[in-house]
């Protein structure tokens, strides 16, 4: 998902689907869509077994190293850390479970 790609679904160039956007939501379309990848990451940081570069090729980034940049710099960890730090809490909260 990227701007060139909303730009051709709705059929607009993409300064204007730009413009439409941060009229309607207040905000940039391009955060928008590094948000949300960035949340589905997350989501797959936690809940699946996939590589760091798996899941950087499922939300749209060919090259894991600008992922993990991009993810370092939304939580302030890259996605090993952020994967270990869940799984630790997951464990704790298992044990506590029992």
């Amino acid at each position: 998902l990227n701007v060139t790609a909303v730009a051709d679904y709705f059929d607009m160039s993409i300064s204007n689907v730009s413009h439409q956007f941060k009229q309607q939501t207040g905000t940039n379309i391009s955060d928008c869509i590094a948000t949300v990848k960035m949340t589905y990451a997350e989501e797959l940081l936690r809940d699946s077994k996939e590589t760091v570069n798996q899941v950087a090729n499922k939300v749209g980034y060919n090259n894991p190293s600008n992922f993990i940049r991009k993810f370092k710099a939304y939580k302030q960890m890259t996605p090993h850390e952020y994967r270990l730090i869940y799984q630790s809490e997951t464990a704790e909260q298992d044990k506590e479970a029992v």
